[in-house]
């Protein structure tokens, strides 16, 4: 929008929206030090973080727990397993899963690599090997 085109009510309802967004911060910032009360650690508000009120922020993606490999390690094994001599593919394990594609490509190359009863017989396509 062009600024001289703009007119008395589009500012009204500009200084509205502006007056919304502040009450909504602040509401956003009591809401944090509620939580940082349960956690023990400080949410960061908006103004804390250096950046503008309502912008998106990337969300840390943690690494999954211990027993949360160890349950992919013995799902992927069961699905290969069960496969037989055919094989399955890194897409139909990643699918039955219902984790990226590319989770189960990481875990075969870092994991399965070392476990000498898996055999990789084409691209992305693992089998069971005795």
């Amino acid at each position: 929008m062009n600024p001289t085109e703009i007119t008395s009510g589009d500012l009204k309802q500009i200084v509205k929206l502006l007056a919304e967004r502040k009450m909504l911060v602040g509401r956003l910032e009591e809401v944090d030090r509620r939580l940082a009360g349960y956690d023990g650690a400080a949410s960061q508000p908006a103004a804390r973080l250096g950046r503008q009120a309502g912008a998106t922020v990337a969300r840390k993606v943690r690494a999954p727990r211990r027993g949360q490999r160890r349950k992919l390690k013995e799902t992927i094994l069961e699905f290969v397993h069960k496969a037989g001599a055919k094989g399955v593919t890194v897409q139909a394990i990643a699918g039955r899963v219902g984790v990226h594609p590319n989770r189960i490509h990481t875990w075969f190359y870092n994991t399965g690599k070392r476990l000498k009863t898996l055999k990789k017989v084409a691209p992305a396509t693992y089998r069971w090997q005795s």
